[in-house]
């Protein structure tokens, strides 16, 4: 019903694949006791924040993680390369 990969490094940490089922009438309640797991996790490591990246033109991740008592930061823009052996 919800997962995440946790991205933990000396300089931040990072929620990656933060997913919650939206169909599912408990999203809310899942995502705040993921965060929460994620808070304790990012606590014992000595961190003192959590990031998460979303689609800027998601409105509901967008509510989502206001609700959860995440501050919106500046827009990032992802680039990628292809590599080949």
């Amino acid at each position: 019903m919800g997962s995440c990969m946790i991205l933990d490094n000396p300089h931040s940490f990072w929620l990656l694949r933060f997913v919650i089922e939206n169909d599912n009438a408990q999203a809310d309640e899942i995502a705040s006791a993921l965060l929460e797991q994620a808070s304790r996790i990012a606590t014992e490591r000595g961190h003192k924040s959590i990031m998460v990246y979303t689609d800027e033109n998601s409105e509901n991740l967008k509510d989502r993680y206001r609700k959860l008592g995440c501050h919106e930061a500046d827009v990032y823009r992802c680039y990628w390369k292809e590599v080949t052996v």
